[in-house]
């Protein structure tokens, strides 16, 4: 006879035995109790019991979708359970050892896995334990210890030790395998053979890229778990399509996204969120805490979107309204109106396109109110001269009200930062593009202005400076003067935009542009992508130019003088490079190697709402197609520089 202590020492050995496991997404709630295993296990840490399945929705939908999705991403706030998920399930693949529930992809048989993590440090410290238990204990972490190959881990002897690849008896017999990568040891070290793949924390584009090759085949999948809070980076952009931050399910392609954040799980109390919260940056906190990208670190404006977004309302008539005009290839324009009662300022409007005439923007613009007055980049007066015409002049010809907008960037970022942090800046819920743009408009660790897709070259492009052809990579961290559009004017801010990223060799008969895909080269039809110019007269910087044409807003001309055309050869793929670019605030273009012209560009909001007070004010003096405008009355003291004009 055994008493019942033997009883329950013998149930607690098998419950070692068997793992940790058995105890996670359980059907029922099960309660810890002191010295009985898995009370004092690492994963149910500060816990006094382990909640059912039915508290972990999101988890069990992210298992689900695996069944049709062959690329999953568990996009999730921190502390959620979301690496313990991915962990979870790669490990019922390796073994076999499906719950009798599971509804999720099943392989038939033994599977081979790459599990990848930031650094090997955090591999070592974070998910070698989570599967294995830390050295010398191995067999107390996800895997139970009867399914691990002690052989292919015999080399596993200190704390410090890496494990490198490992096998795992499956339950028909035959060995699954797990190898730890980290994204330090670069795109390089993901090349190879069909695997499934798990990686938890954001990969860098390329090893994504890299790994997306590898499960291209042979039924495998990849599965990824992560807090967003690299913003609004490509690996998230592909999984949030048109930058909808609230994406949530099939989004094409066989993929499928999952957000939870903390109101989706049962395991923190309301004080443990609450303190979480208030240790968290501002910036960082809805990643963090619901799962939604972050601003990033760097976030020119550092405010969750819910505190200045709203549904959009009817502007009533009396309201000032005034609107941003930025000019280029990506032609935008926002509209603003001030509410002259509470000093209210609401963004309700705006307009994007690429490639458009002026045509095509005047009537976007006026379609929004003809007597509405707007400020427009001072650089359109330097733009397309053609027969001493300039784009200012053609919008004002055409029936637009603006006048120069005020440039000066660190004072209107500013200004816009503290309207919104103060709550009297709001952005109705409809300016999508706006509001895309909002998330990606970061600083890097110097302190300049990242434009996402910013178009970009290789190091050793030869940009045509005022003192020769330099390098484009010579003149990081320094300012001076590079040929633009018939003229010599400023740059500024040169920079490296990313490492080894693809590229192409454009070729000409006066030589070779390695650059981006997406860069703009200037032609007879307009701004092309140089993935696209095939076909295309591209134009140099000795250029004439004739007669102004509609067909193309920013840069429609003719040639003069077919000497002046640049022979375009063809594009060829050229593998992966670092590239850079630099900024021209006045032209947006300079000349690089033979003399192509190429682009880049600004931000139309801020010339809105920094310029306000000087369109209102034209506004308010103008006839204004016979509309009277009543000046209201100063707002209280205290309220921005003492007037509703300069709030």
């Amino acid at each position: 006879m055994f008493d019942i202590s033997d009883i329950l020492n013998e149930l607690s050995r098998r419950e070692v035995k068997a793992g940790v496991l058995p105890f996670l997404f359980p059907k029922v709630d099960i309660k810890l109790e002191q010295g009985r295993f898995p009370c004092g296990h690492k994963l149910f840490e500060g816990q006094d019991k382990i909640f059912s399945k039915r508290g972990y929705e999101k988890h069990l939908e992210f298992f689900k979708a695996g069944a049709e999705y062959p690329q999953r991403l568990f996009c999730a706030a921190n502390r959620v359970g979301k690496t313990v998920a991915g962990a979870t399930e790669v490990t019922y693949h390796v073994t076999g050892l499906y719950p009798d529930d599971w509804q999720g992809h099943k392989f038939t048989t033994c599977s081979d896995w790459w599990v990848v993590g930031k650094t090997i440090e955090t591999v070592r410290d974070i998910l070698q334990p989570l599967f294995l238990g830390r050295v010398g204990e191995f067999g107390t972490g996800l895997i139970p210890a009867d399914c691990l190959d002690y052989d292919s881990l015999k080399d596993a002897k200190k704390a410090s030790t890496t494990v490198g690849t490992f096998r795992i008896k499956h339950k028909n017999g035959t060995f699954s395998s797990i190898t730890f990568k980290a994204y330090k040891m670069g795109r390089g070290a993901f090349e190879g053979t069909a695997k499934s793949i798990f990686m938890d924390e954001e990969p860098p584009r390329e090893v994504y890229t890299e790994c997306l090759t590898r499960t291209a085949t042979g039924g495998n999948i990849l599965i990824m778990t992560f807090t967003p809070l690299q913003g609004m980076s490509d690996v998230v952009q592909s999984f949030f399509p048109d930058g909808d931050l609230y994406t949530h399910g099939d989004i094409g392609g066989g993929r499928y996204v999952v957000r939870a954040g903390w109101d989706d799980i049962p395991h923190l109390d309301e004080k443990t969120k609450q303190q979480l919260l208030e240790s968290y940056p501002v910036h960082e906190r809805e990643a963090r805490s619901k799962g939604i990208p972050s601003l990033g670190s760097g976030a020119i404006y550092p405010i969750p979107e819910e505190t200045f977004v709203i549904d959009p309302f009817e502007i009533p008539k009396h309201w000032k309204k005034s609107y941003g005009f930025d000019v280029g290839r990506n032609t935008a324009a926002t509209w603003t109106a001030l509410d002259p009662d509470s000093g209210m300022l609401y963004t309700y409007s705006d307009h994007f396109q690429v490639e458009g005439t002026p045509s095509n923007h005047v009537d976007a613009i006026q379609a929004r109110g003809k007597w509405i007055y707007g400020a427009i980049d001072t650089a359109a007066r330097g733009r397309s001269q053609t027969d001493g015409e300039n784009l200012f002049d053609i919008y004002k010809e055409k029936g637009l009200k603006i006048q120069n907008a005020d440039k000066a960037v660190s004072a209107g970022i500013y200004e816009i930062q503290e309207l919104l942090m103060s709550g009297r800046l709001k952005v109705f819920s409809t300016c999508k593009k706006l509001l895309e743009e909002f998330r990606g408009y970061q600083r890097d660790s110097k302190g300049n202005i990242i434009k996402k897709n910013d178009h970009c070259f290789v190091g050793e492009t030869l940009v045509w400076t005022s003192e020769g052809k330099k390098p484009i990579r010579d003149l990081v961290n320094t300012t001076g003067f590079v040929h633009s559009l018939n003229t010599i004017e400023a740059y500024q801010n040169c920079r490296l935009i990313a490492k080894n990223v693809p590229v192409l060799d454009v070729h000409f008969a006066s030589g070779t542009v390695r650059c981006t895909p997406d860069h703009l080269f200037l032609t007879t039809s307009g701004w092309i992508p140089a993935y696209d110019l095939d076909g295309r007269v591209v134009l140099n910087a000795s250029v004439k130019f004739s007669s102004h044409q509609e067909a193309h807003q920013d840069v429609a001309i003719n040639l003069a003088e077919h000497a002046n055309q640049e022979v375009f050869l063809g594009v060829l793929p050229a593998g992966n490079d670092d590239v850079y670019c630099l900024d021209v605030p006045t032209t947006h273009m300079f000349a690089v190697q033979g003399g192509v012209m190429v682009h880049n560009c600004m931000d139309a909001w801020r010339y809105n709402i920094f310029t306000r007070d000087k369109i209102i004010k034209t506004q308010l003096e103008a006839d204004n197609e016979n509309r009277a405008f009543d000046i209201p009355e100063p707002l209280s003291v205290g309220y921005s520089r003492d007037s509703w004009m300069s709030s």
